[in-house]
């Protein structure tokens, strides 16, 4: 491979996504990046976020992630650049809470298709363009260790993030390839006012503290980055618990935080 070193992540208009974009910027073990791909639907958002990093390495690239159309524009360019990927970080992501029974399924369908869909499609794509050293970071979810009623679909498919991280990162280690699963608890981030979810979060990790920890543990090598105590906890228990109290507990706390009107979605990475 011979082309420009760079790095791309996914819902780097807003939460998670941009914190990473900005920490990659300022890393110096990414010193030598040429550019930063900045991959999000919000066109503006991602132009001044690029015009912030240092060195002119951030590259907006609008694109609906939630689309074949998004997903393959992206990949096109990276057939057409030839690029080195050192780094990607998959955090764009959608949320929905409520009886799964009352959710729009179009917004449904999105969500799957953004969560799941967009994400193995773009891992998939980028992997021609990985070498020796190259990183992989998925963000999941805590929440992807519990089934989760009025929750059920969100933590489903950060279930199937986790599983995925997990399989790819053996499948890859004779490559050199490094996988991390990202497996935050709460995180005061615009997800959960727009997901629909009542009154304040209780013990939520900021943005940097969850992506300053994953950050160092895929540049350690780590399998998982849980951003503190509780969310390893939830990790814990989850392989302690059977499956049907799991779920009781979560439908309990699910409930309480759902507002009235149920089905909503969040975007906070990838929006």
């Amino acid at each position: 491979m011979t082309g420009r070193s760079i790095a791309v992540v996914t819902g780097a208009s807003s939460g998670l996504g941009e914190v990473f974009a900005r920490a990659i910027a300022a890393h110096p073990a990414f010193a030598d990046l040429a550019q930063i791909w900045l991959i999000a639907r919000r066109e503006r958002r991602l132009d001044a976020i690029a015009r912030e990093l240092p060195r002119e390495l951030g590259v907006p690239i609008a694109a609906d992630l939630a689309t074949p159309a998004g997903v393959e524009a992206v990949l096109a360019r990276v057939r057409e650049q030839r690029p080195v990927v050192r780094m990607f970080v998959a955090s764009a992501g959608v949320g929905h809470l409520g009886p799964f029974a009352d959710q729009d399924a179009e917004s449904l369908a999105r969500m799957l298709d953004l969560n799941i869909r967009a994400l193995s499609l773009l891992t998939h794509g980028l992997l021609p363009s990985m070498s020796r050293g190259s990183r992989i970071v998925l963000v999941a979810s805590a929440a992807g260790y519990v089934p989760s009623p009025y929750f059920a679909a969100y933590a489903a498919s950060k279930s199937f993030v986790i599983s995925l991280a997990h399989a790819l990162r053996e499948e890859l280690r004779s490559r050199g390839i490094e996988v991390c699963a990202v497996c935050p608890g709460p995180v005061a981030t615009e997800f959960f006012a727009v997901a629909g979810m009542r009154g304040p979060i209780s013990a939520a990790a900021t943005p940097e503290q969850v992506v300053a920890l994953a950050l160092r543990d895929a540049l350690a090598g780590r399998a998982v980055s849980h951003d503190g105590a509780a969310s390893a906890l939830v990790a814990l228990v989850a392989r302690a618990l059977p499956r049907r109290t799991l779920a009781w507990l979560a439908g309990r706390r699910n409930v309480r935080r759902s507002a009235p009107r149920s089905g909503t979605s969040g975007e906070p990475d990838g929006a």
